[in-house]
């Protein structure tokens, strides 16, 4: 019978050789762990915008537990509908919207073109007046082929039509999928927010790992998703007031007459801002176009220059140096892992890229420390030196 604690020839305390049970062991959670992540892994998302949600809303969440007198349930309930509510309600009722309004469009220009209607009479007719006017002078500068140009258009005209059919198709074939994800987002925000003070508990008695060195990941996992959060409101509300101001400076040179508009546009600019894949380009874009329409060229050209070089670049800027504040990161290291999280995951790059960075750092500082304290022994605790800060 093998002796697992013999001494150490080389003086010691005893080495001990994992017993073969214990690796098998080992190798099986291995393995159930990748099985149970090819389970979870649909549903990985839903479950991280949960987590990432539940975890800020945690400080409400107490607030109404006590208001209503320890019944984290019902406050749980209640904050899952009012985010609910936040998410389709606006979201359905403009995609519904906008679809509706897209295909009518197109349809109604399938029909037109094939009938022979000249297409500046179906902008007219469909679009605002003065996109016609604009059209029109573009085609007194540029020299149109009227008949090709109406070729062109029906062909374009009746692509189109399929493909925003088919595309139609695909999203209501996927709408299962995403009324799946939907309600486990909702599911899993509720237990979190009701239960996450004993899951966070339950965790700490099956990992492995130190609980100290658990807490330590677990706070940057928490200052990482704040940091973003914030970066994002800090460079909504700096694009509102960026386009702000630009519209009212090239407004009081050039007169275009939008300056009465400004507050709303700048409002407008700060919800889009924080739309995945809009961004202020929703507003300064159609903003230039507009004043193009109305005569005033040079003052769109200045508005589109300054939208895309002043107002949008800010956005990665401002979201950079928060989140490097908030989550004591260098701006550097915000940056790579933000545009290479973005890069790997889509949007969703913003959260995953800053706690992956973060996790790593923490993970190698843990490592360090543990190094540090299994070499010191063998060193001599009267040689060591004070760790510098």
């Amino acid at each position: 019978m093998t002796d697992d604690s013999s001494p150490n020839p080389r003086g010691g305390s005893p080495r001990r050789t994992p017993p073969i049970p214990f690796l098998v062991l080992a190798g099986v959670v291995v393995a159930v762990t990748i099985l149970f992540y090819q389970v979870i892994r649909p549903l990985a998302l839903p479950l991280f915008l949960a987590a990432v949600i539940a975890l800020l809303a945690h400080p409400l969440h107490a607030r109404l537990t006590d208001r209503l007198g320890g019944r984290a349930s019902l406050s749980a309930g209640i904050i899952t509908l009012l985010i609910l509510l936040v998410l389709v309600g606006p979201l359905g009722t403009a995609v519904g919207m906008a679809v509706s309004e897209l295909r009518s469009v197109v349809e109604h220009f399938r029909e037109g073109l094939a009938a022979g209607e000249d297409w500046r009479v179906l902008v007219a007719q469909d679009l605002d007046p003065r996109l016609a006017d604009a059209i029109g002078r573009v085609e007194r500068l540029i020299p149109l082929d009227a008949d090709e140009l109406r070729e062109k258009a029906l062909t374009i005209g009746a692509e189109g039509g399929e493909v925003l059919y088919r595309r139609s198709l695909g999203l209501l074939g996927s709408l299962p999928g995403l009324v799946l994800g939907l309600v486990m987002f909702l599911i899993a925000l509720f237990f979190f927010l009701r239960d996450g003070s004993q899951m966070i508990l339950g965790w700490e008695e099956l990992t492995p790992m130190n609980a100290e060195h658990d807490r330590l990941i677990r706070g940057e996992f928490a200052r990482v998703c704040r940091g973003v959060v914030l970066g994002t409101l800090a460079a909504a509300v700096a694009q509102g007031v960026l386009l702000g101001l630009g519209l009212f400076a090239i407004d009081l040179i050039a007169g275009t007459g939008i300056g009465r508009w400004t507050f709303l546009l700048s409002l407008l600019t700060v919800a889009f801002s924080m739309v995945p894949f809009l961004g202020a380009a929703a507003i300064w874009a159609p903003t230039a176009l507009l004043m193009f329409s109305e005569g005033h060229p040079a003052a769109a050209v200045v508005l589109a220059v300054y939208g895309a070089v002043v107002v949008s670049l800010s956005d990665n800027l401002v979201k950079v140096l928060v989140i490097g504040e908030t989550a004591g990161m260098h701006p550097l290291l915000v940056f790579v892992s933000v545009f290479g999280g973005i890069q790997l995951v889509g949007f969703l790059g913003i959260f995953v890229g800053p706690i992956v960075a973060a996790v790593l750092f923490t993970l190698l500082r843990i490592l360090r420390r543990e190094i540090v304290s299994l070499n010191r022994p063998a060193s001599g605790r009267g040689l060591d030196r004070p760790e510098a800060g």
